[in-house]
């Protein structure tokens, strides 16, 4: 029973992670229901392994941390003011520490390790291969949707940054198992050659950060490796400086226009912005945070003179903590620490950290060999993202979370020495067992009805904003009804709809009465799911004009302005509301409040016609 229950997972994950990372590009949450699925039946896997007795008492520690967390997201989704944006981290965390535990408790045999790193070291030499092409062919598409990032390369993601995190992640890993494995020279070949097109595709990337930790994770996996100490010292400061040198050269000699990106100041001068926000969203809500995936919405509160939206604080561990709180912050710490520990005494079984000489002779067996080599590349690959969640996001990218917490659960299971592996090879109680199984099953059950109805919702929603922007306004309509009668709570469709009958209200003039009450009905329910929608707060504010309530609309103005002082456009549109109403004074200090924020035209123009009425 356990190897048809282990067959089952390694052949789910490997598809997940196919299918995670392929059509990443399409960041969806319809497009993420698969993976979700997947977690699903993963976690029914281990429920059924429970009640088949097998004994799940390894890492006891790491595996209880790996577990508050999912906890502390679960909880984190139920206490949120928004409820269908959380429910989306929460099943991607919910579906990674599926993963997670599939590996440490039934994926222990060496075909299942060898079977995930080649699924996903393929999938990854196909993106680079992918981002070279999009290089030299300047393609404008990500695959379905206008490249955003133009003149860098991103494979199938929209970013050419989280591209780049997970060729950290494969980078290391592919080196260690070109250099210290015992595969048929073919494999090692083939391995040497996926390497060269990563550090190809990651350069295209043009992304700082995820050079850095595509580096610093090569240089821990080559430290580790190399049974001499010194010489690995020496020669991993000389390998760095001369990718340095070679980066610098490449790019000052073949992409000059890319020379700003690397030298200009700007993008670090707005990510220390994100950063103080964030961390003063911590101190106002420290113990719980503000909930998963609530940092873009609480950022206007704590603007620091950034304009644009931040969306993520483009520095995983502050995000955490805002979102989190103490509570998750302190499981996620505790969870890299005993993950550290078990680094440690994985490397103390492989003798890593020490300067040896193999005698003349000995060889290890290839299955050693293979593991040893994974896990100083896994090891060396959780060493490069950890350092790029300084300055990104990779966490929150469900593509990249997938591949991190399963090679993590490999990555413990490897730790262990054979005779500490078959120590703890005993069954937990009956009790204990049935239990925990028919939790699994119920949470499962519960779940699966959830994951089909956010995937229809969000299906409907994309379809009627896509007949929105092409004026199909019937088509829009019949859309956006099916979103919401598939999810009544899906806060991003209330949103976009209540947006599109904001339009309707604004250019049905012979209509406005009736437009502008289905647009009041249909905000206050939006409201209702995300209070913290202060955009959709101004529009009412705008319609509540048109349709001749001036006083109620200057309440919504000035309940925007409260919560997100820094919003030129905001100001703006409480200077014309002021200035309908001939309050001159008030509307020249909005105007030029959005002047010193924004250096704004339009409202200097405002200011010059600016007169009593």
């Amino acid at each position: 029973m356990e190897k048809v229950l282990s067959g089952a997972m390694a052949a789910l994950i490997c598809g997940a992670m196919v299918f995670a990372i392929v059509f990443f590009g399409a960041v969806h949450a319809w497009f993420a229901m698969p993976v979700w699925g997947v977690g699903l039946l993963l976690w029914i896997l281990l429920a059924a392994g429970l009640l088949v007795g097998q004994g799940f008492t390894r890492a006891l520690w790491m595996d209880a941390a790996a577990l508050a967390f999912v906890l502390v997201a679960v909880f984190g989704w139920f206490r949120s003011p928004n409820e269908f944006q959380s429910r989306q981290e929460a099943l991607n965390v919910i579906a990674c520490g599926a993963a997670f535990f599939s590996v440490r408790f039934l994926l222990h045999r060496n075909w299942h390790l060898q079977a995930v790193c080649a699924v996903f070291l393929l999938v990854m030499i196909g993106e680079s291969i992918s981002a070279i092409y999009q290089h030299y062919a300047e393609v404008k598409m990500v695959l379905w949707r206008p490249q955003v990032y133009l003149g860098r390369s991103s494979g199938t993601w929209i970013c050419p940054n989280h591209f780049a995190g997970m060729l950290a992640l494969a980078m290391p890993l592919t080196l260690s198992l070109v250099l210290w494995s015992h595969l048929h020279p073919s494999w090692r070949i083939l391995g040497a050659y996926g390497l060269t097109v990563m550090a190809v595709g990651i350069m295209f990337a043009y992304s700082r950060a995820g050079q850095v930790a595509a580096v610093v994770g090569m240089a821990v996996s080559l430290w580790l490796g190399i049974r001499r100490k010194g010489l690995a010292t020496l020669l991993v400061v000389f390998t760095v400086a001369l990718v340095v040198l070679g980066a610098v050269f490449y790019v000052r000699e073949n992409v000059p226009e890319q020379v700003g990106r690397y030298t200009a100041p700007t993008d670090i001068r707005v990510r220390i912005q994100m950063w103080t926000s964030a961390w003063k969203i911590f101190l106002d809500h420290p113990v719980f945070g503000v909930g998963p995936m609530m940092f873009d919405a609480w950022h206007g509160h704590h603007r620091e003179g950034l304009i644009s939206r931040a969306v993520y604080a483009h520095n995983d561990y502050l995000h955490l903590l805002a979102d989190y709180g103490i509570v998750g912050g302190g499981v996620m710490a505790a969870a890299l620490v005993l993950l550290a520990r078990r680094f440690l005494l994985g490397g103390r079984k492989y003798d890593l950290f020490v300067s040896l000489r193999h005698p003349h002779g000995e060889i290890l067996p290839d299955r050693v060999a293979f593991q040893r080599a994974a896990f100083i590349g896994i090891a060396g690959g959780c060493a490069g993202v950890l350092t790029h969640l300084l300055l990104d996001f990779d966490m929150h990218i469900l593509a990249n979370a997938l591949a991190v917490s399963t090679l993590v659960g490999f990555l413990v299971s490897l730790s262990f020495r054979a005779e500490e592996w078959d120590a703890r090879q005993r069954p937990w109680p009956t009790a204990a067992r049935l239990g925990l199984a028919v939790a699994g099953f119920a949470a499962a059950a519960l779940l699966a009805p959830l994951v089909l109805r956010t995937f229809y919702s969000e299906l409907w929603r994309e379809r009627a904003v896509q007949a929105d922007k092409a004026l199909e306004w019937p088509a829009a309509e019949t859309a956006f009804r099916r979103a919401l009668a598939a999810d009544p709570k899906n806060s991003a469709a209330l949103g976009d709809y209540a947006e599109y009958l904001y339009r309707r209200a604004q250019l049905g003039v012979l209509q406005r009465d009736q437009w502008g009450a289905r647009f009041l009905e249909a905000c206050a329910r939006a409201l209702e799911a995300n209070p913290l929608n202060q955009n959709l707060r101004v529009r009412r504010g705008e319609v509540l004009d048109l349709l001749g309530r001036p006083e109620e609309a200057e309440k919504d103005y000035l309940e925007a302005l409260r919560f997100d002082p820094g919003n030129p456009f905001f100001h703006n549109r409480i200077g014309l509301h002021y200035q309908r109403r001939g309050m001159a004074e008030r509307a020249a200090a909005h105007f030029q409040r959005v002047i010193q924020l924004h250096g704004d035209d339009v409202a200097r123009e405002n200011l010059k016609v600016l007169k009593p009425l």
